[in-house]
Parts: structure tokens; C-alpha cells; sequence
């Protein structure tokens, strides 16, 4: 039962990988291994930047502690947009839950965060980070698409949406901590 279980978690991971946008109806009411994926890609951004921080000289950390809340509270934001927008603007039948289930799986391409860090020592950490972020956005972009079924033009509006305002909740996580510092 277990090993059915480990081999579906690590089939889907590879449907995700490879674009296959069918995975997210299987993963709509995974969300217990969906936040695995989320807590393992949290773990490399909070890697990648411990990395990151002995490289520049700085507080390892502090950047580990930034690197892996940022990357859970960037994926709970960006999964409420995704479902505000879904549920009220968009009137589709999804729970938060289906939302939440399908979004931690697409961020998976987010574990490769630790490669673009190593990469920062040769100078390509930038461009994998592009690469990166495109990969990870297209992967969410294939899931909206797929479980609330709209026009591909809608999803890719959906993450943008979701993604600013990510960003923008990091930006004022960044300002809380250093006024309560």
C-alpha cells in the first residue's frame, strides 16, 4: 500500500516536470502530499540560500529562516489569490483545498532553486533563476488551466495576479521582520 503510494507521489512529480496538466486533476484532493512537495521545495530555498549566504557573507541563518517561510507564505498567498480570483471573479465551483492540493505540486520545479544557488559561484545563478521561475510559473499556469478549466489566457492572468501579490506579501514580510528586529 505504502510503496503504491510513494510510486503514485513520485508519478505525479514527473507528470508535473514534464508538463502533463492531466496530473492536476489526479492531485485536486492530494493535499497532504502536496504540502510535502511544498515543505521539500521550502527546504531548498532555505538551502539555497544558506548557500546563497556564504557565498556573499552573510547570515546563513537568517537566510535559511527567509528563504523557507518566504517560499510557503509565497505559496499560500499566491494559492488564496488563485482561488479568490477562481471562486469570485471567475465563479467556479473549487474549494481552497483543490486549489492549495494542485498549486503545491506545480511548484515543484521550485526544489531546483538549490542548483541555481550553487551556480551563483560561476555566475549563472542569475539566468537559472529566470529559467526557473518561468518553468514554475508555466507549471501553475498548466494547473489553473487544467482544474478550474479556463482559457489558457485566464490562467496565465490568474498567476500573474497570484505572483505579484506573492511578491508583494514577501516585500511586507521583509518589512515586519526588520521592524520587529
Amino acid at each position: 500500500m505504502i510503496k503504491n503510494e510513494v510510486s503514485l507521489f513520485f508519478e505525479r512529480i514527473k507528470k508535473v516536470c514534464l508538463f502533463d496538466s492531466s496530473v492536476y486533476k489526479d492531485t485536486r484532493n492530494a493535499l497532504a502530499s502536496a504540502f510535502i512537495i511544498v515543505l521539500l521545495v521550502a527546504l531548498s530555498h532555505g538551502i539555497g540560500g544558506v548557500i546563497r549566504a556564504r557565498i556573499n557573507n552573510w547570515d546563513p541563518r537568517e537566510s535559511f529562516v527567509f528563504g523557507f517561510q518566504g517560499e510557503i507564505a509565497f505559496w499560500l498567498v499566491q494559492s488564496i489569490v488563485f482561488f479568490l480570483i477562481g471562486k469570485l471573479l471567475l465563479h467556479k465551483p473549487i474549494k481552497l483545498r483543490e486549489i492549495l492540493s494542485s498549486t503545491g505540486y506545480a511548484i515543484f520545479p521550485g526544489v531546483l532553486v538549490i542548483l541555481a544557488s550553487l551556480l551563483q559561484g560561476v555566475g549563472l545563478s542569475v539566468p537559472m533563476l529566470i529559467l526557473l521561475a518561468i518553468y514554475r510559473l508555466a507549471t501553475c499556469v498548466a494547473a489553473l488551466y487544467q482544474i478550474l478549466n479556463i482559457k489558457l489566457l485566464s490562467a496565465i492572468l490568474m498567476v500573474v495576479a497570484g505572483s505579484v501579490t506573492g511578491f508583494l506579501s514577501l516585500g511586507l514580510l521583509i518589512k515586519l521582520t526588520e521592524w520587529i528586529s
